[in-house]
């Protein structure tokens, strides 16, 4: 969760309670550790995999689907003869002995196969250790789209195992299928006998009845078929419609002319002159009338020429023929026809013939008569000639309707009750064929079924058999190779993380900014040896930079002279001697003078770290230090102030046994501190760790600011923002921390 932090000017700022970039280097510094736990994680994930690990292999039979009933059809071609040379073609059967389940769909089908008696007969004969669920989940049956082609498919952790479970699958299937088709197709032959031996009384009973129909009207076979007296009836009947309009239509021409000749003849009147050979109007009239006199005749007088007598006695001889049995009804029949057509054909030609002649020749003869009557006169001598010429056409029209209308009669007569004979002659006849074409489909099917129950045909055929699988379809060992592996490393990255997240320790320098919640002023790296990292007569610390920028630091906010500085921290090994001495090391370069005060007055001489910058020969005298000088044993700074190898740089030393801690309020102290403000620029006091003690709090009121030292490996964060607070309750600043002991991986 995130931190408020609060900024010296009083602002808060939110903050992560860790530094990313530190916890980033911090897993990278435990590189080796997660590489372990990869390697461990994928040797332990391999393991599992072999161990616990399978793989599944699938095998695949196919069969196509054609079902018996496709080859066994009972549909068959009926061809009847309708008469007069037409015949009549028809389907017959329609699937009347279809198998109950020939409509079963190959969907269907495939339901069939994962059947619970088909399992059980596969886990029996291939003795499987499987419950009739695995034995689902293993089989899966499908077809292929659009075709009849069914796939059926086992899969296994052996490949053996799985071809030989598709194949034995398929066999019991197969089996199953082919005792429902046997028991069907017997049945079939069963019901194929049943309707051959009805089909067969049908036959006889229809045969006897389409005999007795021949005798009943002593009738041949062929009688009915070639009558011609339809085909002839209809056309008679046609012509008899035409001739009948031409009689209504000639009529009313006739007298549509008469009616103009006598309005033609008011308006003529005394034409009476004639010359030369022309005829008159009179002549003309007169020899009209004569014609008009042989129409007359010739509609009454009788037909007996030379072709219908010939054609009379032919019918004669042909019935007395057919009274003696010499030839049939049909040959009797087409004499009488040929007859009528004669008397029709060759009624009235020549007379009629000789009237048109007549009526032409008048046409072309002058008609003389008087002035302006001249053209009445030829107009109406056309008129009477047209009005003669149409009644020589109804003459005609007459006739041949007559004619027409004997020949229907004859006709009608000659087919009386040939309908009702046709009819039944035709549905007995075509009956007896229905059933021969019926009696041989059934015939070829019975002879198709006993075929299929020889051979033991099946409605699927085997395509291709299962073969054990080269490579498997699926398998579960990477899985458990990749999820072993994750969990182990999950877990030990986890543990790392963990150790890393909640590490106690101050890493870098942001981390300590953000944990003890204080800007970090220096910052110290870890070292190895100590001669480096303190100065000498000699030589430098190798921290020298980083001081200088601390004692740049500490003196610009306090510049007076006699300023004093606290150097403390809150656990002891924080590295407070280190940063004090180099502290002064530097500034008395700088032409400061430095006085340093071991303020550890519950140390020994043998705990003290100073005796590395003073003189050999001050550290083995009996001169007195802080303590001492404290108790009243030492009366003169003289005698408790040593010079260091450290140019500008003096200490007061701690000697001897500890001192009461009691003697650091006391008046001497505090007396001794105005005195040494007086005497040296800079003033560093080393305070006791602050969370063991008071120590530092005292110290701290006699100190214008406090350079506090956090080190790396030190005490918590938790600690040291208390200890913090505690000094900040003094009348000193904190002014500066140095963070030391930093790995430089972190910096």
């Amino acid at each position: 969760m995130a931190e408020a932090t609060q900024n010296q000017d009083g602002s808060q700022e939110f903050s992560l309670p860790i530094d990313i970039m530190t916890l980033l280097k911090a897993l990278l510094r435990k590189k080796w550790w997660i590489l372990l736990c990869i390697l461990l994680a994928g040797a332990l994930g391999v393991g599992a995999a072999l161990q616990l690990g399978t793989q599944s292999f699938e095998a695949v039979t196919v069969l196509y689907y054609q079902p018996v009933t496709s080859s066994l059809s009972d549909q068959f071609m009926v061809s009847q003869s309708t008469g007069a040379g037409t015949s009549l073609s028809y389907q017959q059967g329609s699937q009347l002995t279809k198998r109950e389940d020939s409509t079963i769909s190959l969907s269907t089908l495939v339901n069939m196969v994962e059947i619970t008696p088909n399992f059980e007969r596969l886990r029996t004969e291939l003795d499987l250790p499987m419950t009739f669920e695995q034995l689902g989940s293993s089989i899966s049956v499908s077809t292929a789209r659009n075709t009849n082609l069914m796939l059926i498919k086992a899969s296994s952790s052996d490949r053996e195992k799985a071809a030989l479970i598709a194949n034995k699958i398929r066999d019991v299937f197969l089996d199953s299928i082919q005792t429902i088709t046997m028991g069907e197709l017997r049945e079939q032959m069963n019901n194929l006998d049943v309707q051959l031996a009805v089909v067969g009384q049908e036959i006889e009973m229809s045969t006897t009845e389409f005999r007795e129909f021949l005798q009943l009207y002593d009738l041949e076979d062929v009688d009915l078929e070639n009558t011609p007296y339809a085909q002839q009836l209809l056309s008679a009947s046609m012509e008899l419609e035409k001739n009948t309009s031409l009689v209504r239509v000639y009529t009313m021409e006739i007298e549509k002319i008469n009616q103009i000749i006598a309005d033609t003849n008011k308006l003529m009147a005394n034409e009476s002159e004639s010359t030369g050979n022309s005829l008159t109007q009179d002549d003309v009239v007169v020899q009209i009338k004569v014609l008009q006199d042989q129409i007359g005749e010739l509609r009454t007088s009788e037909v007996n020429s030379l072709m219908i007598q010939q054609e009379e006695d032919l019918y004669r001889i042909a019935q007395e023929e057919y009274a003696n049995g010499v030839i049939g009804r049909a040959e009797l029949t087409t004499a009488q026809y040929r007859y009528e057509i004669a008397v029709a054909q060759y009624a009235g030609t020549t007379d009629i013939d000789f009237i048109r002649n007549q009526i032409e020749l008048l046409r072309n003869t002058d008609v003389v008569g008087y002035g302006e009557s001249l053209s009445y006169a030829t107009y109406l001598k056309d008129l009477r000639l047209k009005r003669v010429d149409a009644e020589l056409r109804l003459l005609a029209a007459n006739e041949a309707y007559e004619t027409s209308m004997r020949l229907v009669t004859s006709l009608e007569q000659a087919l009386e009750g040939y309908p009702e004979k046709l009819q039944q002659y035709t549905t007995l006849k075509g009956k007896i064929a229905s059933l021969r074409a019926e009696q041989r489909g059934l015939e070829k099917m019975q002879a198709q079924t006993k075929i299929a129950l020889d051979q033991g045909y099946s409605d699927f055929m085997i395509i291709s058999d299962a073969l054990p699988p080269v490579y498997p379809v699926g398998s579960n060992k990477k899985i458990i190779a990749i999820a072993v592996a994750f969990l182990v490393f999950t877990t030990g990255f986890l543990i790392i993380f963990l150790l890393v997240f909640f590490e106690k320790r101050l890493r870098s320098p942001g981390e300590a900014a953000i944990k003890i919640r204080q800007r970090i002023t220096t910052v110290l790296p870890a070292y190895r040896r100590r001669d480096e990292v303190f100065p000498g007569e000699q030589r430098e610390s190798i921290f020298i930079e980083q001081f200088r920028q601390l004692a740049r630091t500490v003196r610009s906010k306090y510049h007076e002279p006699g300023a004093a500085f606290l150097i403390a921290s809150t656990v002891s090994g924080e590295e407070k001697t280190l940063v004090t001495i180099n502290l002064a090391a530097v500034l008395g370069r700088q032409d400061e003078r430095v006085l340093i005060l071991d303020g550890q007055v519950r140390k020994t001489t043998a705990d003290t770290k100073y005796s590395e910058i003073m003189f050999p020969e001050d550290v083995s005298d009996e001169r007195f230090g802080l303590g001492e000088y404290l108790s009243y044993m030492a009366s003169d700074l003289d005698e408790i102030v040593y010079h260091t190898v450290l140019s500008g740089v003096d200490l007061i030393p701690i000697k001897h046994d500890a001192i009461i801690p009691d003697l650091l309020q006391s008046a001497r102290m505090r007396e001794l501190v105005e005195e040494l403000k007086s005497h040296y620029s800079v003033i560093l006091i080393e305070a006791p760790p602050v969370e063991s003690s008071v120590d530092a709090e005292i110290l701290a009121q006699y100190c214008d600011a406090v350079v506090y030292v956090v080190a790396g490996k030190g005490a918590a964060a938790s600690r040291i923002r208390a200890s913090i607070k505690r000094i900040k309750t003094t009348s000193a600043d904190l002014c500066a921390v140095v963070l030391t002991g930093i790995q430089k991986d972190f910096l």
